[in-house]
């Protein structure tokens, strides 16, 4: 789960906790579609499209 955001929007380190909170799900998403047969490059080309 992605926890709520800590800070406002104008706070200066936001976007650096945005990125640790994401991280990991979005860590366990990737090697998730790895098992069941997505390669590298075909995650990071559905990422982009995102």
């Amino acid at each position: 789960m992605i926890n709520t955001p800590k800070y406002p929007a104008s706070h200066e380190d936001r976007h650096l906790v945005c990125q640790e909170d994401v991280e990991g799900p979005l860590r366990m998403v990737l090697d998730l579609a790895t098992t069941h047969g997505w390669d590298t490059m075909k995650r990071s080309q559905l990422w982009k499209r995102c």
